[in-house]
């Protein structure tokens, strides 16, 4: 299915500093989260919140929350569509192209911003709301490849590593994990779950973790199912040995995994 843009999404330039703190309006935060909950309820149409995104996008260039809450938005939008509507996959697509604004804003996390909500009341955005705004995106488009084969270029080796870590790598790497439960992925999320846990791995080894939880997933799945059609037994070995290795860094368990855990999987 080919998706084309509705909307000049974050492509234009940004304005300067001075032009943005001019544009941006003052009630920006409370007018995203009234967008969201629009979004949520299938009242807002997508061209409509691809205009608010552009105006605050471009107006708020510089300001690390409102683009926040822009990628939450749009996830939402696409939660609340039924696959496989065109407009649900859209909606995630422009969701997934604000993390590249992110970045290139810092991506560093922020302090927590208070607003009226909705229905006036108190509310704060905060880093923990982004990212699980994150987690609910970067799982919904594996899935929505899985089954309707779109995202595609996320997932496929020689492209992922040109898609990049993103901003949460690890909360990428858990969503996968979750979709290897059964082998539910057949395999088809190795190669990004690989990326990530080799190459955005943080000092707390947290991708790698999660990546080596991709194959303890996949291990289970082949001992427990005589008809399995995912990894091979060498992928999985290897993936567990690699990735544990990392994760574990010479420790003998983790906050992931126990000592007897660690002790099942390097025997497989």
């Amino acid at each position: 299915m080919t998706l084309r843009p509705l909307i000049p999404l974050l492509l234009a330039l940004a304005p300067t500093m001075a032009e943005a703190q001019a544009a941006c309006p003052a009630d920006a935060n409370a007018a995203l989260s009234r967008f969201s909950a629009r979004a949520a309820s299938g009242e807002a149409t997508l061209p409509e919140l691809g205009d608010a995104a552009t105006t605050y996008a471009t107006g708020c260039a510089d300001d690390r929350v409102v683009l926040s809450q822009i990628l939450a938005m749009f996830t939402t939008a696409g939660l609340a569509i039924e696959p496989p509507a065109a407009e649900r996959f859209q909606a995630h697509l422009f969701a997934f192209r604000t993390i590249n604004r992110i970045l290139r804003a810092g991506g560093d996390d922020f302090e927590p911003v208070a607003f009226t909500g909705p229905e006036g009341e108190p509310r704060e955005w905060t880093v923990l709301d982004e990212r699980n705004a994150y987690w609910d995106l970067v799982y919904t488009m594996a899935s929505d490849f899985l089954v309707y084969g779109v995202h595609a270029d996320i997932y496929t080796p020689g492209k992922t590593e040109e898609i990049g870590c993103g901003i949460y790598p690890a909360e990428e790497a858990s969503a996968l994990a979750r979709l290897a439960v059964g082998n539910d992925d057949g395999g088809e999320l190795v190669a990004r779950v690989s990326y990530l846990g080799r190459a955005c791995d943080g000092t707390g080894h947290e991708a790698s973790g999660y990546a080596a939880q991709y194959f303890a997933e996949h291990a289970a799945a082949r001992a427990g199912d005589a008809g399995y059609a995912g990894l091979t037994e060498r992928d999985i070995r290897a993936g567990l040995t690699g990735f544990l290795d990392r994760h574990l860094d010479g420790a003998g368990e983790s906050w992931l995994f126990d000592a007897a855990t660690v002790a099942e999987l390097r025997a497989f």
